[in-house]
């Protein structure tokens, strides 16, 4: 049974995450990364590669995702898809900071 806490375990080790207003769960399935609502309904992917392993953050307004691999791209909470803002050499997690 999955609880709304920060970050939890998902099926077969995935990562996922829960938004801050505890309305939607982020996840990943076989790298990409999918959302469902809270209730386990509305399940769908917003990404179709590039391949993402290392953790999911979402935005404070609940309207993007950082998703992590060896490039940190923001996939778009609502239609999908995704912005590149960058690479990295290590396999540090990314998150949001507060202003």
């Amino acid at each position: 049974m999955l609880t709304k806490t920060s970050s939890v375990l998902a099926p077969r080790g995935h990562t996922a995450a829960w938004s801050l207003d505890g309305t939607r769960l982020a996840f990943l399935n076989n790298g990409d990364v999918w959302v469902m609502n809270a209730d386990g309904a509305g399940t769908r992917a917003l990404t179709q590669g590039p391949h993402y392993d290392l953790g999911l953050s979402w935005s404070p307004d609940g309207k993007w995702i950082v998703a992590r691999e060896a490039l940190i791209d923001l996939v778009d909470a609502q239609a999908g898809g995704f912005l590149r803002l960058g690479y990295t050499s290590g396999y540090l997690g990314a998150t949001w900071k507060p202003r």
